[in-house]
């Protein structure tokens, strides 16, 4: 099976000799799991005139230059997230997933300027809410109807006291659905960052303990690796919704 080819950059297309640990991580969860095989061999089939060789052969050159065909195009517009069409924006993790299945090519992660997915938005009247729901790249959501003209005090009111039923609601939808997960998700990151500067657990306790000091798990370095793990598994799981959803395969 080929290797995955890890990046430094689009613009110019740079290769990465030696990715993060995370970015590994990522890549090769992605790709031992059914969903995105599945999806990577629709693409094959679909031959939008994309893969390594393309990389390869543009080294030093932009991405966002190359006269990629217009199913290609189609293809990466397809993506919500996805800003392969656009240098003026940051890569996502969205558009790591876009090269992997295309181009069995990721970006290192230490190069994507956001590195998580939209957890809260807001977003006005029923059709759009229902297309919203469609399109969100997490694999599990709940909703608060909020009537037009609820005001701020009574919006956080009721959530005060219904949130042990929200609590529960979450709960019930999938280990991914916590209200601890923003945290977890920027502890996650940070947790990634210091193992890529060959911190061992144990020291990186001592650091996240000393700048979250009321969060009494992060003194425990195995609890660190948990929240680690668990990171890693929400993200590849959150990418690969995007799939599951039928967007790759438009």
């Amino acid at each position: 099976m080929q290797e995955i080819l890890y990046l430094k950059s689009l613009n110019p297309i740079t290769i990465e000799p030696k990715p993060s640990e995370l970015t590994t991580s990522f890549a090769k969860g992605l790709s031992d799991k059914v969903e995105f095989r599945r999806g990577q061999k629709a693409l094959a089939k679909a031959k939008h005139g994309l893969g390594q060789s393309l990389l390869y052969a543009n080294l030093g050159k932009s991405f966002y230059d190359l006269l990629l065909g217009v199913k290609a195009r189609q293809y990466f517009q397809a993506l919500p997230g996805s800003n392969l069409l656009d240098k003026t924006k940051p890569l996502s993790l969205i558009d790591s997933l876009a090269l992997l299945l295309s181009c069995n090519a990721f970006v290192d992660t230490r190069y994507l300027k956001n590195m998580s997915f939209p957890l809260f938005r807001y977003v006005a009247g029923k059709e759009k809410i229902a297309s919203l729901v469609k399109q969100y790249p997490i694999p599990q959501l709940s909703a608060i109807l909020i009537p037009h003209n609820t005001s701020q005090t009574e919006l956080i009111e009721w959530i005060q006291d219904n949130w042990n039923e929200i609590g529960l609601g979450n709960k019930q939808l999938g280990k991914f659905v916590t209200r601890n997960l923003p945290k977890n998700l920027e502890i996650g990151i940070e947790i990634g960052k210091w193992l890529d500067q060959k911190k061992t657990y144990k020291e990186i306790a001592v650091i996240l303990f000393d700048k979250y000091p009321k969060d009494e798990r992060l003194a425990d370095y195995n609890q660190l690796k948990t929240i680690h793990s668990r990171y890693k598994d929400f993200m590849v799981q959150s990418l690969l919704s995007v799939i599951k959803l039928g967007f790759l395969q438009k």
